[in-house]
């Protein structure tokens, strides 16, 4: 999804443009959404708070984005 890199995705999302970010959650939510599919019924409500608080604090991501979302998803797990 979206030709631009995470880096780059993440810089827009950061100046204020949400398309950017709707990318760059939508390219990582199936693997979260797996990371959880194999450990508890409820894995569509975890994804779904692990991207929300991926969104509530995206200005303190620093390097990549894939594993700070699994940071969050095994702390909401």
């Amino acid at each position: 999804v979206g030709g631009e890199s995470d880096e780059q995705l993440l810089g827009q999302w950061r100046s204020g443009d949400r398309r950017a970010g709707n990318i760059l959650l939508r390219r990582h939510f199936s693997v979260i959404y797996r990371f959880f599919a194999g450990k508890v019924d409820c894995a569509e409500d975890l994804a779904q708070k692990t991207f929300q608080a991926c969104a509530e604090s995206r200005d303190r991501i620093q390097g990549r984005v894939r594993p700070y979302l699994f940071g969050i998803a095994r702390y909401q797990l």
